[in-house]
């Protein structure tokens, strides 16, 4: 979702640090989209980079993992919000 914000910009990135620097420049300093969100998009990357990454991956705990997927709900419906704000997507209704 970060890089289909990016994309609508004209900004594509092929590296997931790429893709994390652009969405610092290119929305939360242009003021699009708010700090705290570049803030769980970095949490996010680092956290799957070390389980992905580090060996032995550092363990987990449940709640630590529930609230990265908390996080990235938030981050994901606040995206969803701003590219529907400027027409990448289009606004649904609910009857």
């Amino acid at each position: 979702m970060a890089s289909a914000a990016l994309l609508w910009l004209g900004e594509e990135r092929a590296r997931h640090s790429g893709v994390q620097s652009a969405f610092g420049s290119a929305l939360v300093n242009a003021g699009l989209i708010e700090p705290e969100y570049a803030k769980i998009l970095a949490q996010a990357r680092r956290e799957r980079e070390q389980q992905d990454y580090e060996f032995p991956p550092q363990p987990m705990t449940e709640e630590k993992a529930r609230q990265i997927v908390k996080d990235c709900e938030q981050l994901f419906a606040r995206l969803e919000r701003h590219l529907r704000e400027v027409g990448a997507l289009e606004q649904t209704t609910t009857n």
